[in-house]
């Protein structure tokens, strides 16, 4: 059985930072902060694993957005979920292409 490539971190932090970063740290253009990077890591990272587990795309915008307005308690705004599902159809689209072998 082929194991399909792992998840890079990188890519994670390069589509989090550029779509998601609820609490305004990145540097421009979506930059990882030098003292931050790793900062959205964990909810990233589940996020991809709920897709790589082939979760519905609207469960996994749900995780983000609960995160966002539960965990990080700042609400919930329509930027925000728009927020959530732009970095979820990227994450997808990322998780896809592994499994692909792309």
């Amino acid at each position: 059985m082929d194991r399909q490539p792992g998840i890079e971190l990188t890519v994670l932090r390069d589509i989090g930072w550029r779509l998601w970063d609820p609490i305004g740290l990145g540097g421009p253009e979506g930059a990882w902060p030098e003292d931050g990077a790793d900062e959205y890591d964990p909810y990233l990272r589940k996020a991809a694993e709920m897709l790589e587990q082939r979760r519905p795309s609207d469960d996994v915008v749900e995780f983000l957005t609960q995160i966002v307005s539960d965990h990080m308690g700042l609400g919930s705004r329509s930027a925000d979920r728009a927020s959530c599902i732009a970095t979820v159809d990227a994450l997808a689209t990322y998780v896809h292409s592994l499994r692909n072998g792309h």
